[in-house]
């Protein structure tokens, strides 16, 4: 029912409690803007109050689902594929915790060029 395929943003986070917040309000305006998006947030043995922070952020948010998952410090390369796992889009964004977005229309660039980029079936 939309016009633009559905992407899955993986996003792997580790003890960020004090910047975490303006990271996801930037990420936050791209996924509104884009519109047919899953947030998929791994909490990688945070120590700190980010899980605390990032859930309060999401509580009043209900554009897109997000869901969380929360591991032992098992390093940023096995959350990120735990995201890409649990992936359900076309296709899979991966966008590390220190990582600002501020192109609010960068989602539709990205898929833009990988719908372009495309081999013929």
């Amino acid at each position: 029912n939309k016009l633009w395929p559905k992407i899955s943003i993986t996003m792997p986070i580790y003890n960020k409690e004090s910047s975490i917040v303006a990271l996801l309000e930037h990420l936050h305006s791209a996924c509104k803007t884009y519109g047919h998006v899953e947030m998929l947030i791994q909490f990688d043995g945070c120590k700190d109050n980010t899980e605390t922070c990032v859930r309060q952020f999401y509580a009043d948010k209900h554009e897109y689902p997000v869901s969380f998952c929360v591991t032992p410090n098992i390093f940023e390369t096995k959350t990120n594929n735990l995201g890409l796992k649990q992936a359900a889009g076309k296709y899979a964004v991966i966008v590390q915790d220190d990582n600002f977005i501020y192109d609010s229309t960068l989602f539709y660039e990205v898929v833009d060029f990988m719908d372009k980029c495309e081999s013929p079936s």
